[in-house]
């Protein structure tokens, strides 16, 4: 199973967390705390990680201009927004 990767720019904290907790339980993100500050984490792509942008990444890229052509940048990061939200419901 691909973890999900967001068609563009995450627009939102909420969607960020979300994505990031996504990415981490199914091993493509490593979460670590910083050592210069315990309040902090760092995220870093694990090898799964980025095999997978590297797979996904042409295809998501050509998608979101393709949406973005056809209705715009701020409804195209409203529809990620509530797409987001609505797999989080699970």
């Amino acid at each position: 199973m691909r973890p999900r990767f967001p068609a563009g720019p995450v627009s939102s904290r909420r969607a960020c967390r979300a994505s990031s907790r996504r990415w981490k339980k199914q091993g493509a993100l490593i979460r670590e705390r910083c050592p210069d500050d315990a309040r902090r984490v760092q995220l870093r792509l694990s090898d799964q990680g980025y095999r997978t942008v590297s797979e996904i990444t042409p295809e998501s890229v050509a998608i979101y201009r393709e949406l973005e052509h056809k209705f715009g940048s701020d409804r195209v990061a409203t529809l990620i927004d509530m797409l987001n939200e609505l797999v989080d419901m699970d």
